[in-house]
Formats: structure tokens, sequence, C-alpha cells
């Protein structure tokens, strides 16, 4: 029997191209045993882990210039449950971070949830107040972490949904509604007791910002429109349960919170109602000055879908919500099948 050819042995090559190199630090990441990743490379494994902890130090120092030139820290929180991952928030993390507010090392911060994180951006006071900001941030993080308060966290890139929210202009004033909104939120859901419920004091909360950004009855029925058309209906709802709610929900998506009677359930949301009114009045101003690239109707659907998700309102109660109040502003409109 003849022999093989030497080359013909060599399964791997004895030096790794940085291509290749690059494949197993990926390979490490995603959860590969470091021996058995340098080995499939034919280098030892105490060169591969450095090039491992090269790239993530390489991926970190990235993250930091990117948030840098948009000026917000992004951090991913993952909690122990996701279905108490909301009152920990509310009671723990929350005042965490509003003592560095009050320490003056985070000027503002906002919050949106998407499964299984919650997801964090923190502007500092001054661009050369980020790297303090990070540091004070993390640490926080950290101790939540050892405590078990979280699970885990990283930093990662934040990027603004400039075009969404109708350019620069647009993206500044939709900031600054998600801070104010963030501390609102967060207080409502620490209140021992609740004078309005969730979907009551969101719908108020909407009509404000739709009110104040000049929108009339039709124009205000066409945003709930573009939300429901976002939003599938459940299979199992019924329009008679839909109609219900729309009657319910008439008077609430009509006036806004600064109509209500200051001594009444709603008094506790007078400044959360100023932060809408504000954020609406920019907008139409904007919108009227031609500073905004995008219909002021779209850009006010996101906000109501962001509103919504700082309130914990599920798809499902969005669908419905939408619907309801599409069918208070304008009645007669509500397509679905009769169940």
């Amino acid at each position: 029997m003849g022999h093989m050819p030497a080359h013909r042995l060599t399964t791997r090559p004895t030096t790794a191209t940085p291509d290749r190199i690059a494949a197993a630090v990926l390979t490490v990441l995603s959860g590969t045993q470091v021996a058995a990743a340098a080995a499939e490379v034919g280098i030892p494994a105490a060169h591969l882990a450095d090039a491992v902890e090269a790239y993530r130090a390489a991926g970190y120092r990235a993250l930091e210039d990117r948030a840098a030139e948009s000026g917000w820290y992004h951090v991913r929180v993952e909690f122990p449950d996701w279905k108490t991952a909301e009152r920990t928030a509310a009671v723990i993390l929350g005042p965490r971070l509003e003592v560095l507010q009050d320490r003056g090392l985070v000027e503002a911060w906002w919050f949106i949830r998407k499964y299984p994180c919650w997801r964090l951006r923190l502007r500092p006071i001054n661009n050369a107040g980020l790297e303090t900001l990070k540091a004070a941030v993390n640490a926080v993080l950290e101790d939540l972490t050892a405590a078990k308060v979280i699970s885990r966290w990283w930093p990662t890139v934040y990027e603004p949904e400039t075009a969404a929210f109708g350019g620069p202009t647009g993206i500044d004033i939709a900031h600054e509604l998600f801070c104010a909104e963030t501390a609102h939120v967060l207080r409502y859901l620490r209140r021992p007791t609740l004078p309005i419920g969730r979907r009551e004091i969101s719908m108020l909360v909407c009509g404000t910002l739709l009110s104040a950004a000049d929108l009339d009855r039709f124009e205000r029925g066409d945003v709930w429109n573009r939300i429901a058309e976002l939003r599938p209906l459940p299979a199992a709802a019924s329009t008679d349960r839909l109609q219900a709610l729309a009657d319910r929900l008439r008077p609430l998506v009509a006036a806004p919170i600064g109509s209500l009677d200051p001594s009444g359930p709603g008094a506790f949301a007078a400044s959360w109602a100023a932060a809408a009114r504000q954020a609406g009045h920019a907008l139409a101003e904007a919108s009227a000055t031609g500073l905004l690239d995008r219909g002021i109707r779209h850009i006010l659907t996101h906000l109501v879908i962001f509103h919504w998700n700082r309130m914990g309102l599920s798809a499902t109660a969005q669908a419905i919500l939408s619907r309801a109040a599409r069918q208070a502003v304008l009645p007669g409109t509500d397509d679905e099948p009769r169940r």
C-alpha cells in the first residue's frame, strides 16, 4: 500500500491567519471554550485568550467613542424575573439613578422596555462629564448585580431614531419628553395606591400631548388610527366590549389633564401633563416653522407608542386602546368584525 503524501496529512495550518483568529475569537464570545477554538485554528490557547481580551477592549473603546458622539451612555439591564422587573426598576434602580442626578453626575435619563432587558439612556451635564457619568452608573449597576437585584448589564451603542422623529429638532423634543416622562412613570409606579388606573392616566397624558400639538378632532382620530394599524387586534376581541371601552375613554381622550379638577384624582399628574403639553407645543411650533422632516402626526404616533412602552402596556392592550380611542374620537370608524 502506498504512502499518502505529507502535504495531504496536514489538516489545519500551523500559523493561523488574522481572519481565522478573528473567527475563533467570535466563536469564544458566542460560548465555545477557548481551548477548543484554539485547537481548531492551530494556535496556543493562551494566544487566543489574549486575542479575545484585546477584541473586548477594542469593542469597549469603540462603544465609548460612539457614546461620546451621541452624547448618551446606553446600557442594557437584565433582571432575574421579567415579571418583577418593573417593581425593581421603580423602587431600587430608579432611585439609585436619581441620586446621581441629585449629585450632578447625570443630567437626565430615560428607559425603554425590550425583553429581556430594560434599555437605559443617560446624558451627562456636558460631554466632558461623560466618563464621570459612566463610572458612576457602572458602579451602581455593579452594586446591584452583586446584590442580585439585576442579573447582568452591559454597555452598547445608542442609535437615536432621528428620522422617525422628524430630524434633529424632533428627536431633541422627543428626548426631553422621554426623560421627563421616565421620572413621572417611575413615581407613579412607586405610589402605594393608584388614584387613576394605568390605562386611564395614559389616555389623559396622550390626550394632553395631542391637544397641545394643535391637532383637531379628526387629526387626533388619525393618530389613533395609525397606531391601530400598527397594533393588530387579537382574534378574541369583542366589538361590543371595544364600544363600551370607547364610551368610557371618550371624556379622557377629549379632555387634557389641565381641564381636570385640581383637587381631583388626576391632580398628582399636573407636572406630567405639563411635560406632555410642552412637548406638544414644541412640536406644533417646529412643524409650523418647517423644522420637522416628517409629518407631526407620524411623530406623535411614535411618541404615543414609546409612552405606552414605558407604561408597561402590552401590544394587546395597545391594540384595544388605540381602537377604542379612535372610536371615541371618530364614532363609526371601527371596522372590526362583531363577535
